[in-house]
């Protein structure tokens, strides 16, 4: 996308052009371009994004994907920015889903579909799997930044209150201590063996940074990348905790920029690439 087109964008959509803007200036102009067209026949896939966000935030990472070869990439509109609950973005990601799974079953596909979801779209994505029956529709399931097991930047104390102003009860849920988070992470491990007895090459990674900076080591910036890993003892579930300056909240999902490391592993493992290929040979803290 050209200058003046990011000009009409800042117009028209503020944010969204910020994004584009930011987008242009820091992606460099070979990333992937190493790994080929990865994407070739592939599952669809549906990004499911997170907290103050909206479907635009990642059209970076759509078109990254693309030009790999993916064909069939969308995101889901949030409602309230991503601030709704987990149940309401849930069933969002239902529908989105469940077209896509449709436009892979008429051109010939499994109706499987892969599912990358940013941020408090992984708890998103989970509810959808564990609750509504997802994992019907789903091969995989990719979280980059998602707090798996709760985060609350401003403290649990205000996140909770927080969370009772209208239209945000997803920062409310997003507390460690949190019923919802709770509920998942206690019906994990039942979920996954239930899952891989009907699919057994389903399989749930979490992508996180770890900023090498001394006052932000062992975050993203936002997250704590302890507060992302899944227990990788329960067969399934995996981790890549990738360490560098760029290995932000952001850019490890290629909202603006990008973290090269990150982004390539999204791509790897969307085409089914094994937990070492997606490593990539990056700094990495865990896999």
């Amino acid at each position: 996308m050209g200058v003046l087109s990011t000009i009409d964008g800042l117009r028209s959509r503020p944010m969204q052009g910020l994004i584009t803007a930011a987008d242009v200036v820091l992606r460099p102009d070979d990333v992937l371009q190493g790994l080929g067209q990865v994407g070739a026949g592939a599952r669809p896939i549906v990004i499911q994004g997170g907290l103050s966000t909206d479907a635009y935030l990642y059209d970076p990472l759509a078109d990254i994907l693309r030009t790999r070869g993916f064909a069939d990439v969308s995101a889901t509109h949030l409602d309230f920015h991503g601030l709704a609950s987990f149940q309401r973005d849930a069933k969002n990601l239902a529908g989105m889903v469940e077209a896509a799974a449709g436009r892979s079953r008429a051109a010939g596909g499994d109706g499987k579909v892969t599912v990358l979801a940013h941020s408090k779209g992984g708890e998103t994505a989970r509810w959808y799997l564990q609750r509504l029956g997802g994992v019907e529709h789903v091969d995989q399931l990719v979280t980059m930044g998602t707090p798996h097991h709760g985060a609350a930047p401003f403290g649990t104390r205000a996140a909770a209150l927080m969370g009772y102003l209208p239209g945000s009860p997803g920062l409310r849920q997003l507390s460690p201590r949190s019923a919802e988070v709770r509920a998942l992470n206690a019906d994990l491990p039942e979920f996954m063996a239930q899952a891989r007895a009907v699919h057994p090459e389903f399989r749930i990674v979490s992508v996180a940074g770890d900023i090498d900076l001394p006052l932000l080591r062992g975050t993203d910036g936002l997250v704590a990348n302890s507060a992302s890993r899944l227990d990788d003892r329960i067969a399934g579930l995996h981790n890549l905790v990738f360490r560098g300056r760029g290995a932000h909240h952001g850019a490890i999902v290629a909202q603006y920029g990008v973290h090269e490391p990150s982004v390539r592993a999204a791509a790897v493992l969307a085409a089914r690439g094994s937990i070492d290929d997606a490593a990539g040979g990056a700094a990495i803290l865990a896999r």
